[in-house]
């Protein structure tokens, strides 16, 4: 075989190989989705089941335990100065207060995750007390009802907005969370190199997780995440 054509089964197999590995994770995200329930049980896991318990029937309890297991292990040193998490305070806001901040801001939500958590769309940047909007925000919810999780997505067309906004935002959340630390360079130019180019800064805070990701998804289009989680005692 030339080597020309050698190269091109190669750059074929390489092509192949990333949209099942894409196609996969999309999968298990989908399973772990209101609609894709069901599909846990026939994914792959080395334990036998999910390891968030959502393919057998947990009480709310069990689930904050499994919860804290696994985040126990991203556990930081370094007391979080802040559990503020946009207009949310982590182990204080409950249901009752993000009611009345939805009804306030005019924000539509339903309840998903068997109850466990609400899902709110389309969040103008003044009701999350950022200046960012987000078209979807999951907050999930302990078994006492306190705010264990908030989790904001925001897509966009322009680089250069969510490239600023990581930079900004990281630059704030090293002054109210805890050390952290990046991967990738938030900038423009580093977010435009491809498809799945990415910045990321991450907070292992004592007891509380923050991540901050924009990620090139393709086709123009850049996603913007962020995320704060409650470490309680496993």
């Amino acid at each position: 075989m030339a080597k020309g054509e050698k190269r091109r089964w190669r750059g074929r197999i390489l092509r192949w190989g990333a949209g099942a590995c894409l196609a996969f994770v999309g999968v298990v995200g989908f399973a772990h989705t209101e609609g894709g329930r069901a599909l846990l049980g026939y994914l792959p896991s080395p334990g036998g089941g999910c390891p968030r318990g959502y393919d057998v029937a947990l009480s709310n309890a069990q689930r904050d335990r499994i919860d804290a297991g696994a985040l126990a292990k991203l556990r930081g040193t370094t007391p979080v100065r802040s559990k503020r998490a946009f207009a949310f305070t982590l182990g204080e806001t409950d249901r009752d207060a993000v009611a009345r901040w939805s009804q306030a801001g005019g924000v539509a939500c339903e309840t998903v995750e068997a109850g466990r958590a609400l899902r709110c769309r389309d969040i103008p940047a003044i009701a999350l007390e950022r200046s960012l909007a987000a078209e979807s925000l999951l907050l999930r919810f302990d078994a006492e009802g306190r705010l264990a999780g908030v989790d904001a997505s925001q897509r966009g067309r322009d680089p250069a907005v969510a490239a600023t906004y990581l930079h900004a935002r990281g630059e704030a959340l090293d002054h109210a969370l805890c050390s952290g630390s990046r991967r990738g360079e938030a900038t423009a130019a580093a977010l435009t190199r491809g498809p799945l180019s990415q910045a990321h800064a991450e907070y292992r805070c004592a007891d509380v997780r923050a991540q901050l990701t924009a990620t090139n998804n393709g086709h123009g289009e850049y996603l913007v995440r962020e995320s704060y989680q409650a470490i309680g005692d496993a």
